[in-house]
């Protein structure tokens, strides 16, 4: 029997683990780690955070809005009346200074209708003034031409011849130069001699110039003489002042149409804008001007503000302004203007503001972009 060798057998090293446990543990560490990194509010992003909030803080506290720069002092010409202009002595970017005409109209019309708005002047004081003594035909003209303007036509007399008077040789004629009864053939007719009869006497019911010569021509009332007596006469002095007073009105008035033929500038300034030509048609009456002056010395900047933000602006604020045709500068302004009616464009509200430039910088121009900031 053979005998088998003994072996020894040798405790064997333990096997490791696998490592699941700690594999566990690092995909943990690492979801945490993301976690705290990539989290807002959390770990690297809690300087973004404040950044951003420091931003948000500065929005709430500024007012900003895009603008337009405009002259403080804008006028818009126009003629007082309507006719062709003849003369256009600017254009476009010309200075002006106060009182400098820059346009005008053909004043033929103005000035035919000064001369008989004087005319007429004139003869309502020389009738005012004639002392009183009865309407005459030459106080007739005159005064019609205060009133009218015009002369009424000249009336011609016409002047019939009186008969001669027959004497009667019959006892009782009244005619002649011996007195009489009934008057004879004359009765009723005025004796009219150098005796007196019974017939009619003297200028009884005739009248010299009652009725044909004086009555009916509408110029004074109750004809020649003093008839009327010192009322009538008082009245007439009354009209007459009042004529004098109503042509002196139209006297004004045609020197208003002939100044209104003229535009002259009424400050010192720029020509912003000119909208017609010579030998252009122009009303008078309509709206805007002929020529748009402005004075660039004194600018401003019109801008739009939501009415959230108008709650913080008042008048006398300070403003930071750019303009868009000089970039890279600054320039400082007060709030001088806030509109008190809103602007609405649909469901768009928005007021117009209006900041002053503390110094008008050279070269600027009317309508230029710019873009305002204010801190309230």
């Amino acid at each position: 029997m053979t005998r088998r060798p003994l072996i020894r057998r040798l405790p064997q090293a333990p096997v490791p683990a696998r490592p699941a446990l700690a594999v566990a543990i690092a995909v943990s560490v690492v979801i945490a780690v993301a976690v705290v990194v990539l989290w807002p509010g959390g770990g690297a992003s809690a300087p973004a955070a404040a950044s951003r909030g420091a931003a948000d803080a500065e929005a709430v506290t500024t007012v900003t809005a895009a603008g337009t720069v405009r002259s403080a002092d804008t006028r818009e010409l126009a003629f007082g009346t309507s006719g062709t202009v003849t003369g256009l002595g600017v254009r476009v970017g010309d200075k002006v200074r106060a009182g400098q005409v820059l346009a005008r109209l053909d004043d033929t019309e103005a000035r035919e209708a000064l001369e008989v708005a004087e005319a007429a002047l004139n003869a309502a004081i020389e009738a005012r003034d004639r002392p009183s003594g009865g309407g005459t035909q030459d106080q007739c003209v005159t005064t019609t031409m205060a009133t009218t303007g015009s002369p009424l036509p000249t009336a011609t007399r016409t002047v019939q011849p009186t008969p001669s008077p027959t004497r009667s040789t019959s006892p009782g004629g009244g005619g002649g130069d011996q007195p009489g009864g009934d008057g004879g053939d004359r009765s009723g007719g005025g004796g009219g001699g150098d005796q007196p009869g019974d017939g009619g006497g003297g200028r009884s019911g005739g009248g010299g110039r009652s009725g044909d010569d004086q009555s009916g021509g509408g110029c004074q009332a109750g004809g020649g003489g003093q008839a009327g007596g010192t009322g009538s006469s008082d009245r007439s002095a009354v009209q007459a002042e009042a004529q004098v007073t109503q042509a002196e009105a139209r006297v004004r008035q045609a020197r208003r149409a002939l100044a209104g033929t003229r535009l002259t500038a009424p400050i010192d300034g720029t020509v912003l804008a000119v909208s017609g030509t010579t030998g252009t048609q122009v009303s008078g009456t309509g709206a805007g001007g002929f020529i748009t002056l402005g004075d660039l010395t004194e600018l401003q900047v019109e801008g739009m503000f939501s009415q959230s933000d108008l709650a913080r602006l008042k008048i006398g604020q300070e403003a930071g302004i750019t303009v868009t045709a000089r970039p890279g500068e600054h320039f400082t302004g007060t709030v001088v203007h806030i509109d008190p009616a809103a602007t609405v464009d649909g469901d768009l509200v928005r007021y117009g503001v209006k900041i002053a430039f503390d110094d008008s910088p050279q070269g600027l121009l009317e309508g230029m972009n710019a873009g305002v900031t204010i801190t309230p």
